[in-house]
C-alpha cells in the first residue's frame, strides 16, 4: 500500500543484483535510502492510480492456494509457502513458517520464467542466507528458469488468442503484436547473462504455437523492454520508443502481451494499462489492449504443478 512504498523501495535498492554500487558494502544502503526518498513520490503516484497499492502479494497467495490444492493429489503432505523478494512475507518468515512447521523436503520455485542474476539469482542468494543463519537438515530441490515449459507457453499462446477474439472486429486482421518485458542493465546482459535469450526463445515458441492454429491472423510482431530506472544503458528498445516508431510507419491497432510477468501489479495495471495507453492514444494508434497476465489461470497453475512434480520425480 502507499505508506509501504519507501521501504519497499528502500529493500529493494539494496540489492546489489539489481542496482550495482562501487564499494557496496559501505554505499549500498546510503544510496539505496536517497532513490527511495526521491522515488517515493513518483512512485507512489503509479500505486494511487491503480487503487492505492498493489494487488501482487493477494495474487501470489491466490496461487500458491492453487498450487497446494492441486499437489495434494500427488503428495500426501504437502504445503505451499509465498515468500516475497522486498517485502512481506519476506524470505526470511517464509523460512521461519517452514523450520516452524518442521519441513523435511523443500521445491523452491521462482514465479520468473526467465533466468537471471536480477531476479531468481538475486532470490536464490537471499533464501541462502537466511538458511545458513537457521539451519534445518532437509532434502532440498531448486527449478531455476521454465520459460520454455510446454503448458507455460500454451497458457501464453491462449490468452493471446483470447485476446484477439476481443478485438474490434476490424482490427483482428491489422493490429501489431508487441512483447513488453522487464528490462535489465545491458552491463548484466554482457556479463552473460541469459535472461534476454531466454526472453526470445519464449515468444519463439508462443509464435510456434499460434501460427500452427489455421485460423492465426499473423500479424508483425515485436518485443521492448519497460521499467527501466537509472541512467545506465539497458536493454533496447524500450517500450515507449518502439511505439513512437510504429506510429511512424503505420497507425495499427495495439495488443501488448506482458511477456516476462505471470501475474498483475504495478509493470501491468500501471506501465501498459495506463502510461503506455496513453501514449499510444497521443500517438494517434486507433485501438490499445493488452492480453491478461495469467495469474491464477488453470493451465498456468498446471505448469507450475507440473513442474513441481517434475523436480519430485512424480508424473
Amino acid at each position: 500500500n502507499l505508506k509501504e512504498v519507501r521501504p519497499f523501495l528502500f529493500n529493494l535498492f539494496s540489492d546489489p543484483d539489481i542496482i550495482p554500487v562501487p564499494f557496496s558494502r559501505w554505499l549500498q544502503k546510503p544510496i539505496a535510502y536517497l532513490i527511495a526518498i526521491s522515488r517515493k513520490r513518483l512512485s507512489s503516484g503509479y500505486y494511487q492510480a491503480i487503487g492505492g497499492g498493489s494487488p501482487l502479494a493477494r495474487i501470489t497467495s491466490e496461487q500458491a492456494g492453487h498450487l497446494e490444492q492441486k499437489l495434494k493429489n500427488y503428495f500426501k503432505d504437502v504445503r505451499v509457502y509465498v515468500a516475497m523478494r522486498y517485502w512481506r512475507p519476506s524470505t526470511r518468515e517464509a523460512w521461519q513458517r517452514i523450520r516452524d512447521d518442521r519441513r523435511t523436503h523443500l521445491v523452491v520455485l521462482p514465479l520468473y520464467p526467465h533466468y537471471s542474476i536480477a531476479t531468481i539469482g538475486s532470490s536464490m542468494k537471499a533464501l541462502d542466507s537466511v538458511m545458513r543463519d537457521e539451519p534445518l537438515a532437509m532434502s532440498q530441490e531448486r527449478i531455476e528458469a521454465w520459460y520454455h515449459h510446454p503448458l507455460y507457453i500454451e497458457a501464453v499462446a491462449d490468452h493471446i488468442e483470447k485476446a484477439v477474439c476481443k478485438l474490434p472486429s476490424r482490427y483482428r486482421n491489422d493490429f501489431d503484436l508487441i512483447f513488453s518485458a522487464h528490462s535489465l542493465p545491458m552491463k548484466i546482459i554482457r556479463a552473460g547473462d541469459p535472461y534476454e535469450k531466454q526472453i526470445h526463445e519464449t515468444i519463439r515458441l508462443v509464435l510456434e504455437r499460434l501460427h500452427s492454429k489455421p485460423d492465426w491472423p499473423k500479424p508483425d510482431w515485436h518485443l521492448s523492454y519497460q521499467s527501466k530506472t537509472g541512467l545506465i544503458r539497458w536493454l533496447e528498445p524500450s517500450t515507449s520508443d518502439l511505439l513512437k516508431q510504429l506510429a511512424g510507419r503505420h497507425r495499427r491497432a495495439l495488443l501488448m502481451v506482458p511477456i516476462s510477468f505471470v501475474s498483475d501489479h504495478v509493470e501491468t495495471l500501471y506501465e501498459i494499462d495506463i502510461l503506455y495507453r496513453s501514449e499510444a492514444q497521443q500517438l494517434g494508434f486507433p485501438h490499445f489492449s493488452r492480453v491478461d497476465s495469467l495469474n491464477v489461470a488453470p493451465k498456468f497453475m498446471d505448469a507450475l504443478a507440473d513442474l513441481v512434480r517434475g523436480r519430485c520425480g512424480v508424473r
